[in-house]
């Protein structure tokens, strides 16, 4: 994969990323029927958010390599970050599916069952896929690596806290 691609698709899972986190910080705090306004405001925060922490990764990467984005472990890492992410990502909006179906049913049902455990996994994943990414690298990828793995973490407890101050309806 060429550099361009590499970034586009690791900026894009950030920002995926922060657009679930989004949901899932206003997901309980909107008792009404209809929220998709509600709903599409809060994806697009976290939208905002993960395309501002992938700037502040992207930034930290070019001061710790010096003016080049990728090197060759570099890409290797972020390949690896692709390809272990990007698959969760396919899972995550692959469940989306029967959630956007309309059926309040079927909507409950992909929450508890689909949604509640990928929700559980992420940090884990998260956390494997920067190990996996890192894992025989120099130590500038290393700390690249850890980093913009911390800052992805960081975006549910940033959105967290954004949505605790707005009010409950």
């Amino acid at each position: 994969m060429n550099d361009e691609v590499l970034a586009f698709g690791v900026g894009l899972l950030v920002v995926l990323d922060g657009g679930f986190a989004g949901y899932r910080a206003r997901a309980g705090r909107f008792a009404r029927i209809r929220r998709l306004g509600h709903d599409l405001r809060a994806v697009a925060r976290g939208g905002f958010i993960g395309l501002f922490t992938f700037a502040i990764a992207v930034s930290l990467a070019l001061a710790l390599s010096g003016g080049a984005l990728f090197d060759v472990s570099s890409r290797e890492a972020a390949a690896r970050i692709l390809w272990v992410a990007g698959g969760y990502a396919v899972l995550v909006i692959a469940a989306f599916v029967p959630f956007l179906t309309g059926s309040p049913d079927l909507r409950s049902l992909t929450t508890v069952v689909v949604f509640g455990p990928l929700t559980l996994l992420r940090p884990a994943l998260i956390i494997g896929a920067c190990v996996y990414a890192a894992w025989g690298q120099s130590g500038r990828v290393m700390a690249a690596v850890a980093v913009g793995g911390a800052l992805v973490l960081m975006q549910d407890a940033v959105l967290d806290r954004l949505a605790r101050r707005e009010p409950r309806l």
